[in-house]
């Protein structure tokens, strides 16, 4: 599920598997909040990553702060993989968000299936309009 939202002040998209407890949705831990800007970088980045998603090849865009999104292939099946790094000890001084050789995988994400991420691109501009009615409604982004 995807949700405009504000928690602990900051708003933003969060990306995230639901789970029922007591015929309740609630939220699991498998998920990852993107700042606005890092969903802007997403949507321009949605085609590209559907293109290779499809082509069965690995591309990755920078979101910020350490989040890529990259098109991989995990026991055979291919996802889009929306996650949070962080730089390992033989991260590369002064290379800039991650794109060096030294950075790991975060617990901070989601892998999509093809079904949900092309789900997610067919809703993208309605998402975003929720988003902005978010922001709209909280004041400032933080």
């Amino acid at each position: 599920r995807i949700t405009a939202t504000e928690y602990r002040g900051n708003k933003g998209m969060d990306i995230r598997e639901y789970y029922l407890k007591g015929g309740v949705e609630k939220p699991g831990v498998k998920g990852i909040m993107l700042t606005p800007e890092q969903w802007g970088k997403l949507m321009k980045g949605m085609k590209m990553l559907t293109t290779a998603l499809e082509a069965r090849r690995t591309r990755e865009i920078g979101l910020g702060n350490m989040r890529f999104a990259t098109t991989t292939s995990y026991k055979g099946r291919w996802f889009v993989d929306v996650r949070e790094y962080w730089k390992n000890s033989n991260a590369v001084q002064g290379a800039e968000d991650g794109e060096e050789f030294g950075k790991s995988p975060g617990r901070k994400g989601i892998m999509l299936r093809p079904e949900e991420w092309n789900k997610l691109v067919e809703h993208s501009d309605q998402v975003d309009n929720e988003l902005a009615a978010v922001i709209t409604s909280l004041g400032d982004v933080k």
